[in-house]
């Protein structure tokens, strides 16, 4: 809607936005454009600045994208009624809700990229507004925004995990399952319990990891898909990683059963589970049964239709090929590819996957080529990780 130039009232909000960041309006519409807007000009941001037009609801939500905001902040969100009565339910989506989901997604998929530290510290803000939020509304939009709190807890939870902060990565998974039940969403409360399961596995604790994730199993069909895959996957790994054999298989095949089911979006970046993930999984579990050859085997087969989207895709898949070849007695390839995996981990600052070559190099520090010069080079690589 365009209003004539002298009834127009000033945006001061968005342009203060703008400038506190030291950008031009055609930086602005330039930052629009490559989150997915078409055909915005410096000239329309001025626009919006002074009132003459109102961004659309797409160009909202992408602004508040852009400004790490919400609309409120920067005077885009519906007014208050002359009556005095409160906003309505569709304007406090549009102002907290909507915005708060694209940032928790867009900020799980830059950290998962690049591991920027910055997007962890605005979704840490958002769940102080999504706090004060859902204790402050009873309605329907409650559930709505307890499910993006949960949401949220989940992504620092997997940073404080990816850097072996158990404490700390522990205590946000026990907030989403506690959020999940508040919701009453019991698919948030399942996922919850699989990730303290995979914290337990990963701390060494295998019978309560165990006990969590068999606990965790679904209680309804409506639960059974990517949450059961993952759940079953997760299972698979702590049964691999302590040797039983069997039961790694048959939680394998459960997640493979699950994952074939998946649609075509499952290879979106940074979604933990995906057929090729289970594959990749599979191949895993093989190495660590001292099953080598079976495991390279997989890698050659899915290295074609492997699509690596960032670094830490790249630098996993690495560190994978570097166990396998190590521990079929190619240590030369195997301690090459190591050594090249930790230069990618400590480059998207992943302290997971630097244990990850470490337990690698404690595990074969017991075998004959413990002490083989190629060990050593790797233990200098280790220790300058």
């Amino acid at each position: 809607m365009v209003v004539p130039a002298n009834e127009a009232v000033p945006n001061l909000l968005l342009r203060q936005a703008r400038e506190a960041r030291n950008l031009t309006q055609d930086e602005v519409a330039d930052g629009l454009i490559q989150l997915g807007a078409k055909g915005v000009t410096g000239g329309l941001v001025s626009k919006w600045e002074r009132g003459i037009c109102r961004p659309n609801r797409f160009h909202r939500r992408l602004l508040c994208q852009l400004f790490h905001a919400t609309t409120e902040e920067l005077g885009l969100a519906a007014g208050v009624q002359p009556s005095g009565s409160e906003v309505s339910d569709d304007a406090l989506v549009e102002a907290l809700l909507e915005p708060a989901g694209a940032t928790i997604k867009l900020s799980w998929l830059v950290w998962y990229g690049n591991a920027d530290a910055s997007v962890v510290e605005r979704v840490a803000a958002l769940i102080t507004k999504l706090t004060d939020f859902t204790a402050m509304h009873q309605g329907g939009l409650r559930q709505p925004a307890l499910r993006l709190l949960a949401a949220a807890h989940e992504m620092l939870g997997k940073v404080a995990f990816d850097q072996l902060d158990y404490r700390a990565a522990y205590a946000h998974f026990l907030e989403m399952e506690r959020l999940g039940e508040a919701a009453g969403d019991g698919g948030l409360g399942m996922l919850a319990a699989v990730h303290q399961g995979d914290l337990l596995r990963r701390r060494g604790d295998y019978d309560l990891a165990v006990q969590r994730l068999e606990a965790a199993a679904p209680r309804g069909p409506e639960l059974v898909g990517a949450i059961e895959g993952m759940r079953q996957q997760t299972l698979a790994r702590a049964h691999a990683e302590y040797g039983h054999r069997d039961a790694f298989v048959a939680a394998i095949e459960a997640a493979e059963a699950q994952a074939s089911e998946l649609g075509s979006d499952a290879g979106d970046w940074g979604n933990e589970f995906t057929p090729m993930a289970v594959r990749h999984e599979r191949a895993h579990g093989h190495t660590l049964l001292w099953e080598p050859r079976t495991a390279l085997d997989i890698y050659i087969e899915t290295e074609p239709e492997l699509r690596p989207v960032s670094l830490r895709d790249i630098g996993n898949f690495t560190i994978l090929r570097a166990q396998a070849h190590a521990y079929a007695g190619d240590i030369d390839r195997g301690v090459e590819l190591a050594i090249e995996g930790l230069a990618f981990a400590r480059r998207y600052g992943s302290a997971r996957h630097v244990s990850r070559v470490q337990r690698m190099y404690d595990r074969l520090s017991g075998t004959p080529v413990g002490s083989s010069p190629r060990m050593r080079e790797l233990a200098d690589a280790l220790r300058a990780a």
